[in-house]
């Protein structure tokens, strides 16, 4: 990876509004807490987007709505399964998100 900016600010979808936390993940991906568009963007060494973590609307297997309020840190963790750890901000909570390395996705989809 070169140093580069690899997102302007806005709501299109490799926009990023309020960037509030990054974290590192396997492969050289990162995740950073997209918290004006309230979801977690995970993005590839060469800046390309690779997944939203719960983009608007998304609703989780449990039935409750996924959509974060302000995420606020984003933190990875790989023990003892690989998890991306959200703090949700205004929605008063702490989302731990399986984690597929291999297929650079949440476990749930």
């Amino acid at each position: 990876m070169k140093p580069d900016i690899i997102s302007g600010h806005g709501h299109g979808d490799e926009e990023i509004n309020r960037a509030w936390g990054v974290c590192a993940l396997p492969d050289g991906l990162f995740a950073v807490g997209d918290r004006g568009n309230n979801q977690v963007k995970v993005f590839g060494t060469s800046g390309q987007r690779v997944i939203d973590i719960y983009p608007r609307n998304t609703v989780l297997p449990s039935g409750e709505r996924g959509q974060f309020n302000k995420p606020c840190g984003v933190a990875f963790t790989n023990t003892p399964e690989s998890a991306v750890v959200v703090a949700d901000k205004d929605n008063h909570r702490i989302a731990i998100l399986l984690w597929d390395a291999k297929n650079r996705k949440l476990k749930y989809e």
